[in-house]
């Protein structure tokens, strides 16, 4: 037993004093390899000092995975601006006027127009006032007598949360021939608008009237009143 205590307490002082001293070296050593910066050290080396170490300015240079994600980007941006260019010719409201090969020489005084009753009585009225509105009397179909044209037309409603114009066409024939005057096309944009019909059928008399020599009680841009 007093052989084994000394040999204990020795290895125990031995492990302690090897413990101590290899954190003493290790510390040293760290030290040697990363001195703690001065102010003189830092100015030295070009760099400011601040909070007892050197601000080294850190420059990120791009890599190859990132390049190649920037360029993804910017391809996409462009695929979508083409795209959009693309589209917008057909998110536009259109409108046409056309003159017919009987618009020479066709007198446009009387009218007899062919009505769609019903729920189209407000496009009836409509027609039949900017007729009149243009000097031309209005007489309703089939009880017409020597009109020098016939007047019809067709219109396109859908729904979405009230009923709107989809499109309109309006068409002048010679009679009693049936050749044609002019005729008129709207039709609305992809991205819908709720156009005023009246002032649909306004914009699309004013036209036609004009593309057939009678400019008066042109109005332009009722559509969107």
């Amino acid at each position: 037993m007093s052989d084994a205590l000394p040999t204990t307490r020795l290895n125990e002082a031995g492990c302690n004093a090897y413990t101590a001293e290899s954190s003493e070296r290790r510390i040293a050593d760290r030290h040697r390899a990363h001195p703690v910066p001065t102010r003189a050290s830092c100015e030295q080396a070009g760099h400011p000092f601040l909070n007892f170490s050197c601000e080294v300015p850190i420059i990120h240079v791009p890599s190859l995975h990132s390049n190649r994600k920037i360029k993804m980007r910017t391809l996409v941006s462009l695929l979508a601006t083409a795209s959009a260019l693309a589209f917008l010719p057909g998110c536009s409201t259109t409108q046409n006027v056309t003159a017919g090969p009987q618009v020479k020489n066709s007198p446009m005084t009387t009218a007899c127009f062919t009505a769609h009753g019903g729920r189209s009585a407000d496009m009836d009225a409509a027609i039949q006032r900017n007729l009149e509105n243009h000097g031309v009397s209005v007489s309703l179909a089939p009880k017409c007598d020597n009109a020098d044209m016939s007047v019809t037309y067709t219109d396109s409603w859908f729904w979405d949360i009230v009923m709107y114009l989809r499109s309109m066409d309006i068409r002048f024939y010679k009679a009693p021939s049936g050749g044609l005057i002019a005729s008129g096309h709207w039709k609305n944009s992809v991205l819908h608008q709720f156009p005023n019909a009246d002032g649909v059928v306004q914009d699309l008399m004013d036209q036609m009237f004009t593309q057939t020599g009678e400019p008066s009680a042109v109005r332009t841009k009722a559509a969107s009143n």
